[in-house]
């Protein structure tokens, strides 16, 4: 008697029907993700890296005192400070939007406010640097950590997100920290007073203020290239502003159903299986179809050749978040080392959460998981036969077939 074949031992998770099975040939791919997500979200930077960055903040520092004085213009400031530091201020310089650059040309109060937006984005890098260092003994360095930027009271009363905001950041200090950057560079761009909810969304609907994010949103494009951590950061920031700016009283409350849902955690949430075993998804089926059966054991006959398939292109999607890294710090060079093609930081970049079997079509979907840079829009690659035929966000996944009338359906 043979023995019984994976899925005929299936469960329901989260809607769809699930069962887990060996394919020896992926086994390569995630070997070591927990390891390479540890050495990189455990990095600690070096005293020397931590004493650079407070130079480069105390630099730009001085620059917005000499502004503000009026004792050097704009153009006069840039130059010493790109000779200075070269790539690393002209980055810094790519976040601030046009508009207010020209009025940095224009007057020395204007340049002093675009080196106050400067001295604010420089000063949390510094903060995570710092916090992320192996030099917390020293005083100064534990006072860069703790840095925050200012909230303008008025802005949070106004806008009522200020108490959903604080405990959303006792739960979640990144994100919560990232809003409340949103909310200080937004009160200085604002300028002339503290700014109210009308305000607030006044700006949101005019032409300025669709020029400003309309600045940011090219700067982060440039940015994905050179610093694809930053580029994140940024695109989640804009994000979270124009729904802010839209819906200040809607906005409160997802902050506090967001600090909610986080407290109580994701008790659903199934553990990593080890590397070659995997979860099979079929959708709303009672029971895998006899069509996502013969998927299945298509796959199987042919693990090898796909597998080989497979790894090129997460090694392409892999140099595609690495493109053009050219001034990456030391932290990112564990995810992305100078010589990735003979590396296998590439294939540990990413672990398969998931293989999906459509009801109909021969297409089936790979959902993957990456140590950074993919949070947002996710990771995926669709496979026909043996040849990856598609890669992105997991939204190339809606294109695999699933009839949700079959939801009760019993075939076997």
């Amino acid at each position: 008697m043979s023995s019984a074949q994976p899925y005929e031992s299936f469960h329901r998770a989260g809607g769809s029907t699930v069962f887990e099975a060996d394919l020896p040939s992926l086994i390569g791919i995630g070997r070591r993700f927990d390891e390479l997500a540890r050495a990189y979200h455990g990095f600690r930077y070096s005293r020397e890296h931590v004493s650079a960055e407070q130079a480069f903040v105390a630099a730009i520092e001085e620059a917005r005192a000499r502004a503000a004085a009026g004792q050097s213009s704009w153009g006069e400031l840039v130059a010493d400070l790109e000779g200075r530091f070269g790539e690393k201020f002209r980055r810094l310089r790519l976040g601030i939007p046009g508009l207010f650059l020209k009025s940095a040309e224009a007057s020395p109060v204007g340049a002093a406010k675009v080196f106050e937006m400067l001295v604010t984005s420089a000063r949390s890098t510094l903060a995570r640097v710092a916090g992320d260092s192996d030099a917390l003994d020293d005083p100064a360095v534990r006072a860069a950590a703790e840095w925050q930027p200012e909230l303008p009271v008025n802005l949070l009363e106004s806008s009522g997100i200020g108490e959903p905001l604080e405990a959303f950041k006792a739960i979640n200090p990144v994100v919560g920290g990232q809003i409340a950057s949103v909310l200080a560079n937004l009160a200085g761009r604002l300028g002339g007073g503290p700014p109210d909810a009308d305000r607030l969304k006044g700006l949101a609907q005019s032409p300025q203020g669709q020029q400003v994010f309309d600045d940011q949103r090219r700067a982060m494009e440039q940015l994905k290239g050179t610093n694809p951590e930053i580029a994140a950061v940024m695109r989640n920031q804009l994000d979270e502003m124009e729904r802010m700016l839209a819906d200040p009283a809607g906005f409160a409350a997802d902050l506090t159903a967001g600090a909610e849902e986080d407290e109580a955690g994701d008790d659903e949430e199934e553990s990593p299986l080890p590397p070659g075993r995997f979860r099979f998804h079929c959708g709303g089926v009672r029971r895998p179809t006899k069509h996502q059966k013969r998927l299945f054991d298509r796959l199987v006959k042919s693990q090898q050749e796909l597998a080989a398939n497979v790894e090129r292109a997460l090694r392409a999607l892999h140099a595609e978040a690495a493109e053009d890294l050219s001034v990456g710090g030391p932290r990112e060079r564990v995810l992305f080392p100078e010589d990735s093609s003979n590396s296998e930081v590439p294939l540990d970049y990413f672990r398969i959460e998931s293989i999906i079997l459509p009801e109909s079509g021969d297409r089936i979907g790979i959902s993957l998981e990456s140590v950074y840079g993919h949070e947002e829009h996710g990771c995926a690659l669709v496979i026909d036969g043996v040849e990856v035929v598609d890669s992105g966000g997991l939204d190339i996944l809606l294109e695999l077939e699933f009839d949700e009338d079959l939801g009760d359906a019993d075939e076997t």
